[in-house]
C-alpha cells in the first residue's frame, strides 16, 4: 500500500454500479484518495472540486456518454495536470479515435486488468510510483500508448480546429518523452516497443516540421 503523505487523486465514473464500486475498492485498497460517481453530471461537478490526477471514465453512460464528459472537463480545465482515460467496451478503430478528438489520452477497452490501469499514472506521475510493476502489464501500457499516440497524429494531421491539433500534439510528445523512459526499463519485447516508439516520434517530428512550414 502507498505510503504518500498526499495520496494521488482519482476519479471513478461508470453508470454500472458493480464496476464503479469494484473499481474505486480496488484504488481506495492501494491507497488512492478516490471519488466513485455514475452519471456525468456529478463527474463534472466532482472533477471541478477534487482536480484528479487520474479521471476514469466510461463512454456509454446514459444521459450524458463518455465523450461529452471529456468535452467538458477539457473546457473547465479540471485535468490539466491529469491524465483522462476511457475505459470502455467501445473498442473500434473508430471509437479510438473519438477519443482521441476529444482529449483523451488513453483507451482502453473492457475488461481491464487493473495493474494496467493504475500504472497508466506511471505515464503521468512516475515520481509517485513505488509499487512493482509487473513486466507484461508495463508492455501492453507501452502498446496501447503508442497506439494511442498514432492515433492523436492521425487526428493532429487531419484536423481544422486549431486548438484540437495543437493538443494531440502535445499529448503525443509527453507520450513519447515518458515511454522512452519505461521502455528502459524491464519489460518484455524492448527492442520491438522502442522500435515502435521511435517510428512515433518521428512522424510526431515530421508533423510538427510540416505545420511549422505551412504557417510560415
Amino acid at each position: 500500500m502507498r505510503q504518500e503523505a498526499t495520496p494521488l487523486r482519482v476519479l471513478v465514473v461508470d453508470d454500472d454500479a458493480d464496476t464503479v464500486e469494484s473499481t474505486a475498492l480496488l484504488f481506495k485498497m492501494r491507497g488512492y484518495d478516490v471519488r466513485a460517481v455514475s452519471d456525468g453530471g456529478r463527474a463534472i461537478a466532482e472533477a471541478q472540486a477534487f482536480c484528479p490526477h487520474l479521471a476514469v471514465l466510461d463512454i456509454g453512460m446514459r444521459e450524458m456518454d463518455g465523450y461529452e464528459v471529456a468535452r467538458r472537463l477539457q473546457e473547465l480545465h479540471c485535468l490539466e495536470q491529469g491524465l483522462l482515460v476511457a475505459v470502455t467496451g467501445y473498442a473500434r478503430v473508430a471509437d479510438r479515435i473519438r477519443c482521441a478528438e476529444v482529449g483523451f489520452d488513453l483507451h482502453l477497452a473492457k475488461p481491464v486488468d487493473f495493474e494496467l490501469l493504475e500504472h497508466a499514472f506511471l505515464l503521468r506521475h512516475r515520481s509517485h510510483e513505488t509499487a512493482i510493476v509487473r513486466a507484461e502489464a508495463m508492455a501492453q501500457l507501452i502498446r496501447e500508448t503508442i497506439n494511442m499516440g498514432n492515433t492523436l497524429l492521425n487526428v493532429a494531421a487531419t484536423s481544422k480546429d486549431e486548438r484540437a491539433r495543437q493538443r494531440s500534439l502535445a499529448k503525443v510528445h509527453k507520450h513519447c518523452q515518458r515511454l522512452s523512459e519505461l521502455i528502459d526499463g524491464a519489460v518484455p519485447e524492448r527492442e520491438h516497443l522502442a522500435s515502435a516508439l521511435e517510428k512515433l516520434h518521428i512522424r510526431w517530428m515530421a508533423l510538427m516540421t510540416h505545420i511549422h512550414r505551412d504557417t510560415q
